[in-house]
C-alpha cells in the first residue's frame, strides 16, 4: 500500500482552516480553525483510502486484468481456502 502523503494533507488543510476561519469570503460559514483543519485532514484521509484501498486496485490499475483463481471473496481473497485446506493443496490447485 503507498505511503499517506501527510505533507500534502497538512497542507491543504491549513489552506481550507484558515479559509473557513477568516472572515475574508463571506459565503462561507465563519468555524473554528481547528475544526476545519481536522474535518479537512479526515476528509482526505478517507478519499485517500477509499481510492488507494477500493478503486485503483479493482478499476485503475493496469494488473487489474491479470488472471487469478476463482472462488474469491470480493473482500478476502483466497484467504478463507489458504487457512482451511492443508498446506500448499491451494496452490498446487492454481
Amino acid at each position: 500500500m503507498p505511503r499517506i502523503p501527510i505533507p500534502s494533507f497538512t497542507l491543504t488543510s491549513l489552506v481550507v482552516g484558515y479559509v473557513f476561519s477568516s472572515s475574508h469570503i463571506p459565503q462561507l460559514p465563519q468555524t473554528n480553525f481547528f475544526a476545519a483543519f481536522a474535518a479537512s485532514w479526515t476528509v482526505q484521509l478517507l478519499a485517500w483510502l477509499v481510492w488507494s484501498v477500493i478503486l485503483y486496485p479493482k478499476f485503475f490499475s493496469p494488473l487489474r486484468h491479470l488472471p487469478e483463481p476463482g472462488d474469491g471473496s470480493w473482500y478476502n481473497g483466497q484467504w478463507k481456502k489458504l487457512v482451511d485446506l492443508p498446506t500448499g493443496k491451494p496452490h498446487i490447485e492454481w
